[in-house]
């Protein structure tokens, strides 16, 4: 629980002379600790910084990007004993009086990352805006499963008192979606407030955010997010779940699926058998569960259906699938079953490919069919209660 509620205002800044005094200005009429990241300006900001005495200066060179800014400046608030920092850009879009709504909403729901979600619609928004808001949005919900309306917007509550250190890992603009993920990721709601946004018009504006380089790095922070989000992300999920229901109630309900329907259940095992009939040697059952999981079956199931393909029953699959690639490729079956080998398999790759990849597709559809067969006539009821449902 939260003894004490302390708070001060993050600004981090890069070349943002023309506009900082005005956002400085508004910012301290809220009565509250402001401490500016100057990172690595190269324009007038130092000498705009020292008309406030009154505001913590954190300043290095060069410049460093606005993730690394927001990190050290979060780093130095918790230091100093804060337990919330808001941030705010330098560049004038952001209302300062908004700050007010944002700190009240934070003050109800002190455990939660706040961030000022702004309307697309704004007057004078630049397209490449509109399309980085969107784009970013996009990556939040493939991570998180959670829709986010602004997942861009600098003007946020951040709850340090619950938050890991350090806070965020990638340096740049792609370091705003990276904390937000992350967060959500360990339990900690993220939440939207609507704010207002102010876009300067274009003769005016000072903008540092270049949308192919800043795209292809948010591209490549999502790179390392998604396999992140398939494969651990619901494990953890899985088991703060066994925490709170207990081992019984856990594997009847997430494990086993008592009550799934018999299609489900069926397309599971089938999902399962292709995987461990395909090509994919090591990774079957890591393919298994990410497929698993994007379509909502029974990863548990899928996964041990992958060990159809054990050792014993290697040189089987392997001669199977070389022997009906031979076939639809017209070039017969030069190879005897003992002499299936890696070796003789390399020499056939493409022949083995294809064949494996339809021994692998035919036998996941077999499958399938046998398996909701035997369901149906054995379990009818559980078909019938999920029809109902």
């Amino acid at each position: 629980m939260l003894d004490k509620y302390r708070l001060v205002v993050v600004i981090p800044t890069y070349n943002n002379a023309s506009t900082l005094g005005t956002v400085l200005e508004g910012v301290l009429r809220q009565g509250l600790p402001v401490v500016v990241v100057n990172d690595g300006a190269t324009d007038t900001t130092p000498e705009v910084l020292k008309r406030y005495p009154n505001v913590k200066v954190l300043a290095y060179s060069p410049n460093r990007g606005k993730g690394y800014a927001l990190n050290r400046g979060m780093e130095w608030a918790a230091d100093q004993g804060y337990t919330h920092a808001v941030s705010i850009d330098s560049d004038g879009q952001h209302y300062p009086d908004d700050i007010v709504k944002l700190v009240e909403a934070s003050r109800l729901a002190p455990d939660t990352l706040l961030v000022g979600a702004r309307s697309f619609e704004a007057e004078n928004m630049p397209a490449k805006n509109s399309f980085g808001n969107r784009f970013s949005n996009f990556w939040y919900l493939a991570a998180t499963g959670e829709r986010l309306a602004d997942s861009q917007s600098g003007f946020r509550v951040y709850p340090l008192h619950c938050m890991r250190r350090p806070y965020i890992h990638w340096p740049r603009y792609e370091g705003e979606l990276e904390v937000l993920v992350k967060s959500q990721w360990r339990g900690l709601p993220v939440r939207s407030i609507p704010v207002r946004v102010y876009y300067a018009p274009p003769s005016e504006r000072v903008s540092h955010f270049r949308p192919w380089r800043d795209v292809m790095r948010i591209s490549a922070l999502n790179w390392t997010l998604i396999p992140q989000a398939l494969l651990f992300r619901r494990a953890l999920a899985a088991l703060r779940r066994t925490v709170r229901k207990g081992w019984r109630q856990f594997v009847r309900e997430d494990v086993l699926r008592i009550g799934e329907s018999n299609a489900r259940a069926s397309a599971a095992i089938a999902l399962g058998v292709g995987f461990g009939l395909s090509p994919l040697w090591g990774f079957q059952g890591v393919a298994a569960l990410a497929v698993a999981y994007v379509v909502r079956l029974n990863k548990f199931t899928a996964f041990v259906a992958t060990n159809i393909s054990l050792p014993p029953a290697i040189p089987f699959i392997l001669w199977a699938g070389y022997a009906l690639g031979g076939v639809l490729l017209g070039k017969g079956v030069t190879l005897q079953f003992g002499e299936v080998n890696a070796q003789t398999i390399a020499l056939g790759i493409g022949q083995y490919m294809l064949g494996s990849t339809l021994l692998a597709l035919g036998c996941g559809l077999l499958t399938w069919g046998i398996v909701y067969t035997l369901l149906s006539v054995f379990h009818p009821a559980r078909q019938e209660e999920r029809s109902n449902g």
